[in-house]
Parts: structure tokens; sequence; C-alpha cells
């Protein structure tokens, strides 16, 4: 069976070094956007997972995960500033799953996220009417 997040087995600190202090958001940007990329992804990456994840620093009001360029990512806003920010500090480096599935975090150039569905890779708490995607 596959581990939850945050249960057992689930979230844990990656081998590393000390973090250097987060660089803040760029120029334009609120803020509220987080950059997620995932790596030794084991587990398939879904947006209830990382809003399971991510909950844990704040309330997030969308997800929309993603692959570009052969990464598995994530846009991730948040409701408040602050949350992003607590995310960026705690949960860089740390795994979703035992030694697998690492968060990469950094500020996104976005202020908001565009999500057209609420399914399985992609999730918008403002917006409970959009349709699940097609078939």
């Amino acid at each position: 069976t596959v581990p939850t997040p945050g249960g057992e087995g689930g979230a844990g600190r990656a081998p590393r070094e000390r973090a250097a202090a987060p660089k803040p958001p760029p120029p334009g940007s609120d803020g509220t956007v987080v950059l997620v990329t995932i790596s030794n992804v084991v587990y398939e990456v879904t947006a209830d997972m990382l809003c399971q994840v991510f909950e844990m620093v704040g309330p997030i009001l969308k997800v929309a995960t993603f692959v570009k360029m052969g990464k598995t990512q994530a846009l991730v806003k948040f409701q408040a500033a602050e949350d992003a920010a607590r995310a960026v500090e705690t949960l860089q480096g740390e795994n979703i799953y035992t030694a697998c599935n690492t968060l990469h975090l950094q500020y996104s150039n976005h202020s908001d996220i565009t999500v057209k569905f609420n399914n399985d890779k992609s999730r918008d708490f403002t917006d409970s009417t959009l349709p699940s995607g097609p078939d």
C-alpha cells in the first residue's frame, strides 16, 4: 500500500545541508503563489495529495499540477502571503513520502493560477462549479 502524506511513513526531511534563506517574492508578485518542483518521484503527484501537504501551513485557494521539460511541478496559491512564506521556509527539501517525492519550493512570478477543471491534476476551492474535465 502507498503511505499517505503526513501519515505513517509520510512527510520526512531529506538529508540536506542547512538551506539558505529563501529568496523573496519577485517584483510584481503578491507572494501568494509558490512554484513546487517534485524530484525523486516514486508515487504519482495529485492535486489532492498536494492539498493535504500544503494545508498544514495555511489555507490554499488553488493548486495545479503539470509536467514541464520532464519535471513534475505544481503551482499552489495560498490565501495569504504569510502562508506561502511559511511553506517556502518549512517545506523546502521535505519528502512527501519516506525518502521520495521531494519538494523544492520557490516563489512564482504569477499572482494567480487559472484552473479550468477540478480533478486529480488541479483544484480551485474558489469555484466548485468547474467541470471535472474531458473524459
